[in-house]
């Protein structure tokens, strides 16, 4: 097929006057509607030439409201008369694309635009993508047109005669033609993300999650803006997000069954994307000099990835890494809009940090880490009331540490704090997230079992108390029994009529133990297995 003037000009090197962009098919679409459909009275004033493939982009149903025609390859709209369409274009242009002219006292404005191969973006990946070319300038527009005008017949060409360029063009048009080709910074799409990003991250991590629906919405809000294959999202001091978690602990999202795999990089080579908040793009996962062990990744078949560092004020960075199973070519706006991402939700995270810790300061015991007893008395109170209404179980265990203040009075209290301090972290270890463990008072502790009958918490407490028995801890052989253990009372909400209830049953079991040997667990009196125990 011989190659047309029109197309040879948009493949070429554009003259002054001419800019160029690339646009998504939904941007361009968005563009045609604003130059269309702006400005009532400009559209009055105005005459358009509209050359389309059918398999574009272009808003046809809108244009068929606005202006009573069916679906047309190429249109002619003028002031005041009905459109018609000019079907012997079609074979005179050759033109593969799109061409559009406004008129309005002369030619305002024109753009031609073709097919790009698909755009596998960060953002939109597998989208279409056009090479848009356009131009405002009057000057610019006449030299083309007297090359051009030949192209389009007969009635083009009375078209165009009765459209030269005789002023500057519209401001309307000028101003919406600046908005996506010369204000790049402004663009339209990477402002609605931005939009989108912050009206989300509102909506779905409120300040006051933690732990694990504090993770789960953070995949909601990743998987809403970045189609990725695998996730790892790696935080300074976890234990501030999720209580109990380490330094090491990372959170992961993917479909993977295999062996849990830890991305780890090279800190090295990431010093500049750390002071400059920049994302690292790594296009091949087979040669990246970010990570260390690539292997997993490969086996996972995962090609490319991005890794974003987590601005935490004053810490260590954070990071969060992607990675994807399709090879990636992010655009500039990408990155711009990666930036932005990793910095608004670093800055949801230092929030959230700073509100649990402030919450904690009045929840949680200082010394064990575990929640005080205030606070032990308000959840169990709302844990009664939520198991009665749904009909469920649950169960409250009383521990006391044996004889403990043998253990003080031998070792001293800077030694009995440690030992509490150990034990509070043991219970953590051998319960349930889900479980509230609090101090309650001296060496007393209790253990709030949602879901769990009166015989569950019993095996809950004999699984306690072996664990504290086996566990060795300085200066117990100074005491009588030679060992740190504890007694278990426990009671479940079958058996009473309100939370302080409970709270009276387990005491009242506890204080049986300690009366009959200690190191021991037992359940309230009421229950069918209390005898048995």
């Amino acid at each position: 097929m011989t190659t047309s003037f029109l197309e040879r000009f948009v493949a070429s090197e554009l003259p002054d006057g001419w800019e160029e962009t690339k646009l998504r098919g939904g941007e361009l679409s968005k563009l045609l509607n604003q130059l269309l459909f702006s400005d009532k009275e400009c559209r009055r004033g105005s005459a358009y030439i509209l050359y389309s493939p059918a398999d574009f982009p272009v808003p046809w149903s809108r244009f068929s409201r606005e202006h009573p025609i069916g679906k047309s390859r190429l249109v002619v709209v003028r002031p005041g008369k009905k459109p018609s369409e000019i079907d012997f274009v079609r074979s005179s242009l050759h033109f593969d694309g799109l061409l559009f002219i406004v008129a309005n006292s002369g030619i305002a404005m024109m753009l031609l635009a073709q097919r790009c191969p698909p755009c596998s973006s960060l953002f939109r990946p597998g989208e279409e993508a056009f090479r848009v070319v356009g131009c405002g300038d009057s000057d610019a527009l006449r030299h083309f047109f007297e090359k051009v005008k030949f192209s389009l017949g007969k009635k083009g060409k009375d078209f165009l005669e009765e459209c030269q360029p005789t002023r500057k063009s519209s401001p309307i048009f000028l101003r919406i033609f600046n908005l996506f080709f010369q204000d790049k910074s402004e663009h339209l799409f990477g402002a609605e993300i931005r939009a989108r990003i912050r009206d989300c991250l509102a909506e779905t991590l409120p300040i006051e999650l933690e732990g694990e629906p504090l993770f789960l919405a953070l995949n909601r809000f990743f998987r809403i803006f970045l189609n990725y294959d695998y996730l790892e999202l790696q935080l300074p001091d976890p234990d501030d997000f999720w209580q109990g978690r380490g330094p090491d602990w990372i959170w992961r999202d993917t479909e993977w069954t295999g062996e849990p795999l830890s991305v780890i990089l090279r800190p090295d080579k990431l010093v500049d994307n750390i002071r400059d908040c920049e994302p690292a793009v790594i296009r091949r996962v087979s040669s990246t000099e970010y990570l260390v062990n690539t292997s997993r990744l490969k086996a996972m078949e995962l090609k490319s990835g991005v890794l974003l560092p987590l601005p935490m004020r004053g810490r260590s960075p954070g990071w969060l890494k992607l990675f994807f199973r399709r090879e990636l070519v992010p655009t500039e706006e990408d990155i711009c809009l990666l930036r932005f991402l990793s910095s608004a939700v670093a800055d949801v995270l230092v929030r959230s940090r700073l509100y649990l810790r402030t919450q904690r300061l009045a929840t949680i015991d200082g010394l064990t880490g575990l929640f005080n007893h205030r606070f032990f008395r308000e959840q169990l109170r709302k844990e009664f009331q939520r198991a009665k209404r749904y009909r469920s179980h649950l169960t409250l265990i009383m521990v006391d540490v044996d004889d403990f203040k043998q253990y003080n009075d031998a070792n001293g209290h800077l030694a009995g704090d440690q030992a509490l301090a150990t034990l509070a972290s043991s219970i953590k270890r051998t319960v349930r997230d889900i479980d509230f463990v609090a101090r309650y008072g001296g060496e007393e502790f209790a253990l709030i079992l949602p879901e769990v009958n009166a015989r569950g918490g019993l095996i809950v407490a004999e699984k306690l108390r072996r664990a504290i028995e086996a566990k060795a801890f300085e200066g117990e052989k100074r005491i009588k029994a030679k060992k740190i253990t504890i007694s278990c009372g426990i009671c479940s909400n079958a058996m009473a009529h309100c939370a302080e209830e409970m709270i009276e049953s387990a005491d009242q079991a506890l204080f049986w133990v300690k009366r009959h040997g200690r190191n021991r667990c037992r359940l309230a009196e009421g229950t069918k297995d209390a005898k048995k125990a």
